[in-house]
Protein backbone atom coordinates (compact mmCIF):
# COMPACT_ATOMS: atom_id res chain seq x y z
CA UNK A 1 0.00 0.00 0.00
CA UNK A 2 1.62 3.64 -1.16
CA UNK A 3 0.05 6.55 0.37
CA UNK A 4 1.06 10.28 -0.99
CA UNK A 5 0.88 13.50 0.67
CA UNK A 6 0.46 16.62 -1.32
CA UNK A 7 3.23 18.77 -2.17
CA UNK A 8 3.14 22.33 -0.17
CA UNK A 9 5.42 23.73 -3.18
CA UNK A 10 2.52 24.82 -4.94
CA UNK A 11 0.78 26.26 -1.81
CA UNK A 12 3.52 27.96 -1.26
CA UNK A 13 3.92 29.28 -4.55
CA UNK A 14 0.28 30.80 -5.07
CA UNK A 15 1.00 32.33 -1.74
CA UNK A 16 4.38 34.15 -3.58
CA UNK A 17 2.53 34.95 -6.39
CA UNK A 18 -0.34 36.59 -4.15
CA UNK A 19 2.05 38.56 -2.39
CA UNK A 20 4.37 39.60 -5.49
CA UNK A 21 0.54 40.60 -7.02
CA UNK A 22 0.17 42.99 -3.98
CA UNK A 23 3.34 44.32 -3.99
CA UNK A 24 3.37 45.33 -7.20
CA UNK A 25 -0.94 46.53 -7.92
CA UNK A 26 -0.95 48.28 -4.86
CA UNK A 27 1.46 51.23 -5.38
CA UNK A 28 -0.07 51.20 -9.14
CA UNK A 29 -3.67 51.57 -7.82
CA UNK A 30 -2.37 54.65 -5.10
CA UNK A 31 -0.31 55.97 -8.25
CA UNK A 32 -2.55 55.99 -11.09
CA UNK A 33 -5.51 58.28 -9.69
CA UNK A 34 -3.59 60.80 -8.23
CA UNK A 35 -1.26 60.76 -11.30
CA UNK A 36 -4.82 61.72 -13.56
CA UNK A 37 -5.56 64.23 -10.90
CA UNK A 38 -2.24 66.24 -11.19
CA UNK A 39 -2.43 66.92 -15.02
CA UNK A 40 -2.75 70.50 -15.71
CA UNK A 41 -2.81 72.33 -18.62
CA UNK A 42 -3.18 76.22 -19.47
CA UNK A 43 -3.73 77.73 -22.55
CA UNK A 44 -4.15 81.57 -22.36
CA UNK A 45 -3.13 84.35 -24.75
CA UNK A 46 0.85 84.03 -24.68
CA UNK A 47 1.33 80.32 -23.97
CA UNK A 48 0.95 76.98 -23.60
CA UNK A 49 1.80 75.89 -19.89
CA UNK A 50 1.24 72.27 -18.17
CA UNK A 51 2.08 70.37 -14.85
CA UNK A 52 1.84 66.94 -13.99
CA UNK A 53 3.81 63.96 -11.58
CA UNK A 54 2.94 62.58 -8.74
CA UNK A 55 6.69 61.31 -7.04
CA UNK A 56 8.22 63.04 -10.06
CA UNK A 57 6.92 66.58 -10.60
CA UNK A 58 7.11 68.21 -14.15
CA UNK A 59 5.97 71.52 -15.43
CA UNK A 60 7.24 73.21 -18.51
CA UNK A 61 6.22 76.46 -21.26
CA UNK A 62 5.56 76.37 -25.14
CA UNK A 63 4.98 80.04 -25.73
CA UNK A 64 3.45 80.56 -28.87
CA UNK A 65 5.94 81.93 -31.10
CA UNK A 66 8.25 78.64 -30.89
CA UNK A 67 4.98 76.34 -32.15
CA UNK A 68 5.41 75.09 -35.52
CA UNK A 69 3.30 72.46 -35.71
CA UNK A 70 -0.54 71.29 -33.94
CA UNK A 71 -1.21 67.72 -35.05
CA UNK A 72 -3.71 65.09 -33.59
CA UNK A 73 -2.29 61.93 -33.34
CA UNK A 74 -4.67 58.98 -32.48
CA UNK A 75 -4.20 55.04 -32.50
CA UNK A 76 -6.81 52.09 -33.03
CA UNK A 77 -7.69 51.76 -29.33
CA UNK A 78 -8.12 55.27 -28.97
CA UNK A 79 -10.13 55.39 -32.31
CA UNK A 80 -12.12 52.69 -30.67
CA UNK A 81 -13.23 54.94 -27.66
CA UNK A 82 -13.20 58.09 -29.17
CA UNK A 83 -10.09 59.86 -27.61
CA UNK A 84 -6.94 61.19 -29.41
CA UNK A 85 -4.16 63.35 -28.74
CA UNK A 86 -2.74 66.59 -30.14
CA UNK A 87 0.96 66.99 -30.12
CA UNK A 88 2.36 70.67 -29.75
CA UNK A 89 5.93 70.85 -32.24
CA UNK A 90 8.64 73.80 -31.88
CA UNK A 91 11.50 74.02 -34.01
CA UNK A 92 14.49 72.00 -33.06
CA UNK A 93 12.46 70.37 -29.79
CA UNK A 94 12.59 66.95 -31.55
CA UNK A 95 15.95 67.14 -32.64
CA UNK A 96 17.38 67.64 -29.21
CA UNK A 97 15.42 65.32 -27.36
CA UNK A 98 14.52 62.40 -29.66
CA UNK A 99 10.95 63.33 -28.74
CA UNK A 100 8.36 63.82 -31.34
CA UNK A 101 6.36 66.45 -29.94
CA UNK A 102 7.15 69.12 -27.42
CA UNK A 103 3.84 68.22 -25.67
CA UNK A 104 1.36 65.79 -25.79
CA UNK A 105 -2.24 66.05 -24.77
CA UNK A 106 -3.63 63.12 -24.36
CA UNK A 107 -7.50 61.78 -23.93
CA UNK A 108 -8.69 64.59 -25.29
CA UNK A 109 -12.62 63.90 -26.76
CA UNK A 110 -13.08 67.11 -29.23
CA UNK A 111 -9.38 67.62 -30.86
CA UNK A 112 -10.39 69.46 -33.96
CA UNK A 113 -11.64 71.84 -31.43
CA UNK A 114 -8.35 72.52 -29.31
CA UNK A 115 -6.39 71.91 -32.24
CA UNK A 116 -8.15 75.19 -33.66
CA UNK A 117 -8.40 76.61 -30.91
CA UNK A 118 -4.64 76.66 -30.46
CA UNK A 119 -3.52 77.96 -34.01
CA UNK A 120 -6.36 80.58 -33.53
CA UNK A 121 -4.11 81.87 -30.08
CA UNK A 122 -0.73 81.47 -32.42
CA UNK A 123 -2.38 83.41 -35.20
CA UNK A 124 -3.79 86.14 -33.38
CA UNK A 125 -0.78 86.51 -31.32
CA UNK A 126 1.56 86.67 -34.29
CA UNK A 127 -0.74 89.26 -35.93
CA UNK A 128 -0.10 91.28 -32.97
CA UNK A 129 3.82 90.98 -33.45
CA UNK A 130 4.92 94.17 -35.59
CA UNK A 131 6.84 93.31 -38.20
CA UNK A 132 10.11 95.07 -39.45
CA UNK A 133 10.26 96.84 -42.45
CA UNK A 134 12.77 96.36 -45.18
CA UNK A 135 13.62 100.38 -44.38
CA UNK A 136 14.18 99.54 -40.57
CA UNK A 137 16.24 96.79 -41.54
CA UNK A 138 18.39 99.10 -43.80
CA UNK A 139 19.17 101.15 -40.77
CA UNK A 140 19.75 98.67 -38.30
CA UNK A 141 22.50 97.48 -41.01
CA UNK A 142 23.57 100.77 -41.05
CA UNK A 143 23.93 101.59 -37.59
CA UNK A 144 25.74 98.35 -37.19
CA UNK A 145 28.32 98.98 -40.41
CA UNK A 146 29.11 102.19 -38.96
CA UNK A 147 29.82 100.68 -35.28
CA UNK A 148 31.78 98.09 -37.47
CA UNK A 149 33.57 100.36 -38.91
CA UNK A 150 34.51 102.91 -35.83
CA UNK A 151 35.79 99.39 -33.81
CA UNK A 152 38.12 98.78 -36.96
CA UNK A 153 39.46 102.38 -36.83
CA UNK A 154 40.02 101.81 -33.13
CA UNK A 155 42.05 98.42 -33.84
CA UNK A 156 44.12 100.02 -36.69
CA UNK A 157 45.22 103.15 -34.27
CA UNK A 158 45.92 100.86 -31.55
Amino acid sequence: MAVFAPSPAPLIATIVMALLSIIIFLPLLYWIPRYYDSILYMIDNNEISWKRGVWFKNTGIVPYEKVTNVDIGQGPLSRRVGLSSVKVQTAGYSATSGSKAELCISGIEKDEGLRDMIISQIRSRRAQTPRSTSTEVTSTEEKILSELRAIRALMEKG
